[in-house]
């Protein structure tokens, strides 16, 4: 992988390899910090650096004692909830929302001599003012979650590369805990420059990732943390049911359209697609990248095409469509899950390519792939489910 921002976040992150605070690798905890800091607008990025000096994240676990499995969630999306209720058996596990609440940053004596400690041994920090409000950072966490006591069965995060949940997955691993970390998207080796989500797998923090499938597997294997398993669990809205009998037929062309950070290639693509598509056209959009389409759709008139309505499984699920066609999005493996015809639609930014998929570059291009269908195995995408945890 190669990228400006994507080679800047590697190499702060290698500078604070192999500094250790109380058996937590800093490079490993301040990991999805780091790479906030480097995807951020240069305008923000003063404001996060202030933000890791005054404040802590809140700790909801104070004395939490039980046997069962503790699952830990950051995000309160919508989609990524419905996901974790697929996964979890609520009679076996308990749920904790690690809310966005800070407290002020408070240094005792204890933080302040292992600061002086690792700035003593690592005195190139002095001259690094952003990696050393990092390790402000990590020293202030790591001392007040050495304070308190959490025990549980075992350790499930949503994303344990990310922020706190990096922090308590080696509060667990130093402890004996088992420790494992969800897959919430597609996972794979990105292509050009990686977005920010390429942490979410470089920085898992748990003792095991629970991929999808081999795809994710084989795709990201290589690119794990040293000590760092990977095991196919499966799909947790993995449906058996393919497209058949008693399902609808529409003759629409569906635009499956990936998140923000695409920004211009979603508006290059969606421009091409409504001016030169001459077929039935039904625009499916990630979420956060709902407000910017409807805002074009609107000013030129076409904003009935926009179907934010209900899921977008059940959208898949219920209607076989003439072709559905997206580019950097999950979407289109979700596509391949419920038997829809897909095609990859080249925007010029590529994050992926998959064998066997049709792939064009203009709207006036893809009616050709229909003659195009291959029988494509989903599993190897997304795995038989093997249960509940």
């Amino acid at each position: 992988m190669k990228g400006k921002k994507f080679l800047h976040y590697k190499s702060m992150k290698k500078s604070l390899e192999g500094i250790v605070l109380n058996d937590y690798p800093l490079d490993m905890v301040l990991g999805s910090y780091l790479a906030t800091y480097v995807w951020s607008h240069w305008a923000r990025k003063p404001i996060f650096i202030l933000g890791l000096l005054v404040f802590r994240p809140k700790i909801p676990l104070l004395n939490y004692k039980s046997n069962k499995k503790l699952i830990t969630h950051s995000s309160p999306r919508a989609d990524y909830l419905k996901l974790l209720e697929r996964y979890i058996n609520r009679d076996e596990c308990d749920v904790v929302f690690l809310e966005k609440e800070k407290n002020l940053t408070r240094f005792s004596l204890s933080s302040l001599i292992s600061l002086f400690r690792i700035i003593a041994n690592n005195r190139f920090l002095i001259f690094r003012p952003v990696l050393f409000a990092h390790v402000i950072f990590a020293v202030s966490v790591i001392k007040r979650l050495e304070k308190i006591s959490i025990e549980a069965g075992e350790y499930v995060a949503f994303n344990s590369s990310y922020r706190i949940e990096s922090f308590l997955s080696y509060y667990f691993r130093k402890r004996g805990v088992k420790t494992q970390s969800l897959q919430h998207g597609m996972y794979f080796e990105y292509l050009n420059d990686p977005p920010v989500d390429v942490i979410n797998y470089e920085n898992v923090c748990a003792e095991t990732l629970l991929a999808w499938g081999e795809y994710t597997k084989e795709q990201v294997g290589k690119y794990l943390p040293r000590g760092v398993g990977v095991e196919v669990y499966g799909y947790p809205s993995y449906c058996d049911v393919e497209l058949g009998e008693g399902c609808d037929s529409s003759e629409a062309l569906v635009l499956m359209l990936p998140r923000s950070s695409y920004k211009r290639e979603v508006l290059e693509v969606l421009a091409d697609f409504v001016n030169n598509y001459a077929g039935e056209l039904v625009v499916r959009a990630h979420p956060n990248s709902v407000g910017f389409i409807s805002e074009f759709l609107d000013s030129i008139g076409k904003l009935s095409i926009l179907n934010i309505s209900g899921s977008l499984q059940s959208f898949l699920a219920e209607t076989r469509f003439h072709l559905c066609v997206g580019f950097n999005s999950t979407a289109v493996f979700e596509a391949i899950l419920y038997g829809q015809r897909v095609c990859l639609i080249k925007c010029g930014n590529d994050e992926f390519e998959l064998p066997n998929i049709a792939s064009e570059t203009s709207a006036l291009n893809c009616s050709s792939t229909l003659s195009f269908h291959p029988q494509l195995d989903k599993n190897y995408y997304f795995g038989k489910f093997k249960g509940r945890i």
